[in-house]
């Protein structure tokens, strides 16, 4: 699909709350009949764990063939741009999305990180249980690798309907479910 320049700019507003409708040339058509330019943008949207409003100033760049003739074509410099302050993780356009940026929400990995602590210590005291010896084994892994097992728990945690729901303020409750509820499997998956 073949974009103009005013097709990208019309993109751009769709995903940022304010595009300066005036471009600055960074580099005028050179012998390939490329130009290079850059368009100042407002980026907004509301921060992950308190869902206040936040915003911030940058420059997206993007390159046109051939501007303002018949045949121009126009492109995102290297990669699709992102509205980064967009950190609630409920506003995420697609199902995938929502799991990356739950997966990867720095507020939600501490309170999991929480989460795998407090179960650890159930675990340890919890007695005799099915699968007992596994559960003990994968809290003692957690203990000396707390990284690779948090990154266990995390896709788990990234695909539940009521995080995804919930985002950031998901209620503590649903993340003792979450890991709760997947301990045993991940123990006897990883062998334990």
């Amino acid at each position: 699909m073949a974009w103009k320049e005013t097709d990208l700019l019309a993109d751009l507003a769709t995903r940022f709350a304010h595009v300066n409708p005036s471009a600055t040339i960074l580099q005028a058509e050179d012998a390939m009949g490329v130009t290079w330019l850059q368009v100042n943008v407002l980026e907004a949207g509301l921060t992950e764990q308190s869902r206040i409003p936040s915003a911030y100033r940058k420059n997206v760049e993007y390159y046109v063939f051939h501007r303002g003739q018949a045949d121009e074509n126009a492109w995102h410099s290297h990669t699709e741009p992102d509205n980064t302050s967009a950190g609630d993780v409920t506003a995420a356009v697609s199902t995938n999305l929502a799991v990356y940026k739950i997966y990867s929400s720095p507020v939600l990995r501490q309170r999991v990180q929480g989460q795998i602590t407090k179960t650890i210590q159930a675990v340890l005291f919890e007695g005799a249980v099915p699968d007992h010896a596994s559960r003990v084994k994968l809290a003692w892994s957690a203990m000396q690798l707390p990284d690779p097992i948090l990154n266990v728990f995390m896709r788990f945690v990234a695909l539940d309907a009521t995080v995804q729901a919930g985002g950031a303020t998901v209620a503590d409750a649903t993340l003792e479910t979450v890991v709760n509820s997947w301990w045993t499997n991940v123990a006897l998956s990883a062998g334990y």
